[in-house]
């Protein structure tokens, strides 16, 4: 499908795309794990020919290699859309930009991090299933309803003694940073 930037797509939606997503360069969809709740994590592998964008060999072996991924919060839906439309763009063949970028990188996306929060926000704009918490807090979450963008281990929890972030150790506050250090699946 091509992605018009007016409006969002549902969860389901966009996770279904990827197994009918085409691209002119060599492109691999695999799922990387399963969130606690139960949706796929994706990763999109976009000219990388192994399937670890990080044991890349032969001619792909000094290939710049770029990390990208969306969608952490799960109410913010114009970040997986964007990355949806970036993909595509990338896909786009004949354009000498693009292929000189691929001629030198290859791409690893994750388009949906956190689709338990996404699913959460589709619900509470009637687009979607039912999920835990409808609180608008709750939606940048994940299904453990911890904040990934708090649970990265540099710093975990650090900014309670600092004033940093405002993280909480309570699991009901708007910014809980998970039970430890990268405890979260995403």
């Amino acid at each position: 499908p091509s992605w018009a930037m007016s409006s969002s797509h549902t969860t389901q939606y966009l996770l279904k795309s990827l197994d009918t997503f085409h691209c002119g360069t060599t492109f691999k969809v695999s799922t990387l794990g399963t969130t606690g709740d139960g949706w796929p994590i994706k990763q999109v592998l976009l000219n990388a020919a192994h399937d670890n964008a990080d044991q890349l060999t032969g001619d792909d072996a000094d290939k710049l290699r770029v990390m990208i991924s969306f969608g952490i919060h799960g109410r913010e839906y114009f970040a997986s859309e964007l990355g949806f439309k970036f993909m595509e763009t990338l896909c786009k063949t004949g354009d000498t930009r693009i292929n000189s970028l691929l001629k030198n990188t290859a791409f690893a996306f994750i388009p949906i991090l956190n689709p338990s929060g996404r699913a959460r926000t589709d619900a509470a704009e009637g687009i979607g299933g039912d999920l835990r918490s409808q609180e608008c807090y709750d939606r940048r979450k994940n299904g453990n309803l911890v904040d990934l963008n708090r649970n990265f281990d540099c710093h975990w929890n650090g900014g309670r003694d600092t004033g940093l972030w405002g993280q909480a150790p309570d699991p009901d506050a708007d910014d809980y940073p998970g039970p430890a250090a990268a405890s979260e699946v995403e």
